[in-house]
C-alpha cells in the first residue's frame, strides 16, 4: 500500500524497510509526506547514531 502512495514498487519499498538500500532524496520526501512526519525522522540513526562502545554495558 505505501508503495502505492508514493509511486515504488513493493519490491523497493521492502529493500528500505530491511535496511538494505536507502530511499533517493525525493523518494524520502514522498515517504516522510505520506506517513505524515518529516523526512530527518526517518533517519533517526543520522541524529543519534550508534557508537560502538553501547555494545558492551560492562567493560570489566
Amino acid at each position: 500500500m505505501l508503495g502505492k502512495l508514493i509511486g515504488k514498487s513493493r519490491s523497493a519499498v521492502s529493500c528500505w524497510e530491511r535496511g538494505r538500500k536507502l530511499p533517493r532524496l525525493p523518494d524520502l520526501f514522498r515517504l516522510a509526506r505520506a506517513l505524515s512526519t518529516l523526512a530527518e525522522s526517518l533517519y533517526a540513526e543520522f541524529y543519534f547514531p550508534k557508537h560502538d562502545d553501547d555494545t558492551n554495558p560492562d567493560p570489566q
